[in-house]
């Protein structure tokens, strides 16, 4: 979480809104461009395909051969990328990010997803094409755990104080929330 936080800082003025995707996910043509349509007043959330275990991929990958790799067993499937969303920048820091509090791996997404519902609102995007390619699945950590109770308390209480009252944007700007203001949004 802090790292995407200080990605999305790092960012130029001009930028309005940001796409996060992860790694393992190869784009195809347009999916940059829906992004910054969608995301510029949403939370945009992008579906993907993913491929199997065993899946053979090509040195290079084509729109051709995307379709061919798609086709061939084993069969992939379609899945919800939780992880892949577009959102407009000025809300991302207006919400103070990530929360902190999220550690290791688990539910930063999902809270995101919650505060954009209780706000800009959040979109499905199946229109665009996005393979997710396989890899074994993660161990859960102890912290996912922990994770799952502080969101599942935080949709109960229905009120957002997030990284323990502390925005972590730059300071340098001071039209930009400094690192000692509580942050309390009630949700719409």
């Amino acid at each position: 979480a802090a790292a995407y936080n200080a990605a999305a800082m790092a960012l130029t003025d001009g930028v309005e809104v940001v796409f996060k995707n992860d790694s393992e996910v190869l784009l195809t043509p347009r999916v940059l461009e829906t992004a910054a349509r969608l995301g510029s007043n949403h939370l945009a959330i992008f579906r993907c395909t993913t491929t199997r275990e065993g899946t053979q991929y090509p040195a290079r990958l084509t729109p051709e051969n995307l379709v061919e790799l798609l086709a061939r067993p084993p069969q992939a499937q379609d899945m919800p990328g939780w992880g892949i969303h577009a959102f407009p920048r000025p809300w991302f820091e207006q919400i103070g990010g990530y929360d902190l509090a999220y550690q290791d791996w688990g539910y930063e997404d999902s809270d995101l997803r919650l505060r954009a519902g209780w706000s800009i609102g959040a979109i499905d995007v199946t229109s665009c094409l996005l393979v997710h390619q396989w890899h074994p699945r993660t161990a859960p950590s102890p912290q996912s755990d922990r994770n799952r109770q502080y969101y599942e308390a935080t949709k109960q209480q229905r009120q957002i104080v997030r990284n323990e009252g502390r925005l972590c944007w730059r300071t340098d700007k001071p039209d930009r929330p400094s690192d000692n203001i509580r942050v309390v949004q009630q949700p719409r």
